[in-house]
């Protein structure tokens, strides 16, 4: 149903690298070094794609879906930027659509983020809940680096 919650997958990076370009944090001809199909972070967890790719560029880290790429960028930018980030689209806030109203919005309060927590919501959007008439809102946003406007 268009007002039930899910965590919105893949198609929460561009919120993520959006923003890291914003606060160059990366650049477009920025190449990742991604080392094959398998991740391991600083703290030891193990973070996977489904294609294995030795390096690609920061716009193919999104059009490619790469889950290692996306998390490479959020260790950079850390769960305050991270938790900015959803913040600044409006994940966690009601939104407005009359549709969704009854639906709780839901991102955990960046004081229950840990270490976990930057690469879980950094390629799939976890730690966020969001109904899908909302998502799309959201992604009609992001031209507009986040901002919504109402016609009167």
């Amino acid at each position: 149903m268009l007002t039930d919650p899910y965590e919105p997958g893949s198609t929460f990076k561009p919120f993520i690298a959006g923003p890291a370009l914003k606060q160059r944090i990366t650049h477009v001809s920025e190449v990742f070094p991604l080392h094959g199909l398998h991740y391991v972070t600083p703290y030891g967890r193990k973070i996977t794609d489904v294609h294995g790719y030795d390096q690609l560029a920061f716009w193919d880290v999104l059009v490619k879906s790469s889950n290692i790429g996306m998390s490479m960028l959020a260790e950079r930018m850390g769960n305050d930027k991270l938790y900015a980030a959803m913040r600044s689209f409006g994940f966690g806030k009601h939104d407005g659509h009359r549709a969704a109203r009854r639906e709780p919005r839901r991102v955990n309060p960046l004081a229950k983020w840990n270490k976990y927590s930057t690469e879980s919501v950094s390629p799939k959007g976890t730690r966020s809940w969001s109904p899908p008439c909302s998502s799309a809102a959201r992604s009609a946003r992001m031209p507009m680096a986040g901002t919504w406007s109402r016609r009167g």
